[in-house]
C-alpha cells in the first residue's frame, strides 16, 4: 500500500510541476520583448531566464506545514500544532538590489526555493 501511495505521489506531483514548469517558461518566452531572439540567438544563455522564472513562479507557489516545536519568528511565537505556509516565489539573495518581481534574463544566480529545501526537496528537481 506504501508503494502504491509513492507512486501515485510521483505520478501526480510530477504532472502538475512538470505542466506548470513548461508551461509558464513558455509564456514567459512568449510575453517578455526580445527573450525569444535572445534565446534563438545564443541557446547557451537559457539557465538564466530558467532560473529567474522560477524565482517568480515556481512549480508550486506554497505549501502548508505543521509547526512541530515551539519556535519565535519574527515578533510571533509559532507553537506545535500551528499551521504555517512556505512561499517559494519571490525569493531573493542576500544583498540582492533589483526589484524582486522583475523577470530578468541577467539576473545573477541565487538560490531560490523553488524546489523547497531539507528534507522537503523536491525529488524530481533535476528532471525539472
Amino acid at each position: 500500500m506504501i508503494a502504491l501511495g509513492m507512486v501515485q505521489l510521483m505520478v501526480v506531483a510530477g504532472h502538475e510541476t512538470t505542466v506548470h514548469g513548461i508551461g509558464s517558461m513558455l509564456f514567459r518566452v512568449a510575453a517578455e520583448p526580445g527573450l525569444r531572439e535572445r534565446l534563438l540567438a545564443d541557446p547557451a544563455c537559457c539557465g538564466p531566464p530558467c532560473t529567474s522564472r522560477l524565482r517568480i513562479d515556481p512549480p508550486i507557489m506554497h505549501m502548508a506545514r505543521t509547526a512541530v516545536d515551539d519556535h519565535p519568528r519574527a515578533g510571533a511565537e509559532l507553537r506545535a500544532g500551528d499551521k504555517v505556509m512556505l512561499n517559494y516565489g519571490q525569493p531573493t539573495g542576500p544583498g540582492e538590489v533589483r526589484p524582486p518581481r522583475e523577470f530578468d534574463i541577467d539576473r545573477p544566480a541565487n538560490q531560490h526555493l523553488s524546489f523547497g529545501t531539507g528534507r522537503h526537496r523536491c525529488i524530481g528537481e533535476h528532471l525539472a
